[in-house]
């Protein structure tokens, strides 16, 4: 399965749930792609160590079997 992430600048706060979720998933066994962007966002060496793959504004995301949109506190949308 693969999972695409994107979303605004994440809030100090909710960041650590974000990457809760992205490691969560990634040991599941899913294949996380995070908006170039988006990963800027994310700072700390357990996101780092993920070595997910990140896509920007021109790449297709056409296998991709879902998409997760962000807000910026955290929100799934």
């Amino acid at each position: 399965m693969r999972i695409a992430i994107h979303g605004r600048d994440a809030h100090q706060k909710s960041t650590q749930f974000i990457e809760s979720v992205i490691d969560y998933l990634t040991k599941q066994g899913v294949e996380v792609i995070v908006s170039d962007k988006f990963l800027q966002t994310f700072r700390s060496a357990q996101i780092r160590n993920l070595k997910i793959k990140s896509f920007g504004p021109d790449v297709n995301l056409s296998k991709v079997d879902f998409f997760l949109s962000i807000g910026g506190d955290g929100t799934l949308l």
